[in-house]
């Protein structure tokens, strides 16, 4: 029984090797529960059995939406330290986890949605929120919108080939398998994404591109002082009121991300231009007791469709609740 427990510790135990995947985090256990406790001890507190897929995890969290299962066939790379890795291993059970799966790095849904993000972290963090985030495009182009934006490397994540959003069912987007109009599925990913940049299967962009200019006195103020959105010259707008979206202000934020993107176009870009119209989306973890569940899913449904960040963050507080109401139980 000693070698069994040895052998199974050694299986759980992170590899050192520079791909890191689910295969060497977990290993599938058939024991009493003399055994699990046993095991659970040599192991640590960190160790979680898995009531459903019968496994112990140190890293890797229980899965019990079928969805989050096709995850741990999706490498992406950290964008901090280069290490390869299965999405589904950065899952940790116990923790209400928030994963923006945003769309590539030069798109401007991207940079707006990380922009707005960026400011929300400290509050997320201090309520206990994990963030995870992934991105369509290369380690470098990560890099790049990271630094550009703010956005935290050690949560950033570059999926090269859009695998993930795929394997969750996000819109593929125009001229895609899948998408609207797939015949067009031959031309050039520039070429579609024009067209949804002029409403072309993307519902809901040119109303939102409008909005921009014309502003919108039910949203939050777009530049404010000390935030990941800031302008040296801002104070212009107040000339147009205080507290709320000006006019031409959202738009003004769209013509510098812009300008960033298109100096940087090479390096953001996905390597495969038909990802150029892949959408993505945000889903909202919590461990229920039997493995993390997707308790919110917000799917993008075009160009500028991103999640708000506002109803996204509430979400996500409020899903603490449970969590720390057990945890002031256990103590």
């Amino acid at each position: 029984m000693s070698r069994l427990l040895t052998s199974l510790e050694s299986f759980v135990r992170p590899s050192q090797s520079r791909y890191v995947g689910p295969s060497k985090l977990r290993r599938n256990v058939s024991a009493t529960d003399n055994t699990r406790s046993r095991l659970h001890h040599r192991l640590g507190r960190n160790a979680k059995f898995c009531c459903k897929q019968r496994h112990y995890t140190s890293r890797a969290a229980c899965l019990a939406a079928p969805e989050l299962e096709k995850l741990a066939e999706v490498q992406v790379t950290q964008a901090s330290t280069g290490l390869v890795v299965d999405a589904a291993s950065l899952l940790d059970s116990g923790k209400v986890l928030l994963l923006p799966f945003m769309t590539h790095f030069g798109d401007f849904d991207s940079w707006e949605f990380a922009l707005k993000l960026v400011d929300r972290m400290p509050e997320l963090e201090e309520a206990g929120v994990e963030v995870v985030a992934f991105g369509i495009g290369s380690l470098a182009g990560a890099r790049k919108f990271a630094v550009s934006t703010g956005f935290p490397m050690a949560r950033l994540y570059a999926d090269g080939r859009g695998a993930a959003a795929n394997a969750l069912g996000f819109s593929p987007g125009v001229g895609r398998k899948g998408g609207y109009l797939p015949f067009l599925e031959g031309i050039p990913g520039e070429v579609k994404l024009l067209l949804m940049c002029a409403g072309v299967g993307s519902p809901g962009t040119l109303r939102e591109v409008i909005r921009g200019y014309r502003g919108d006195k039910s949203a939050p103020q777009v530049f404010n002082t000390g935030s990941a959105v800031d302008l040296r010259w801002k104070v212009l707008f107040n000339v147009l009121g205080e507290g709320y979206q000006r006019p031409f202000e959202l738009a003004t934020l769209r013509l510098r991300n812009m300008l960033s993107i298109l100096g940087s176009w090479k390096v953001l870009a996905p390597a495969d231009k038909d990802l150029l119209v892949q959408r993505g989306g945000v889903l909202l973890l919590k461990d229920l007791g039997e493995g993390l569940e997707v308790v919110w899913r917000y799917d993008d449904p075009g160009i500028l469709g991103y999640a708000d960040i506002d109803s996204v963050v509430s979400r996500a507080l409020a899903a603490t609740d449970g969590i720390h109401s057990s945890d002031a139980q256990r103590s």
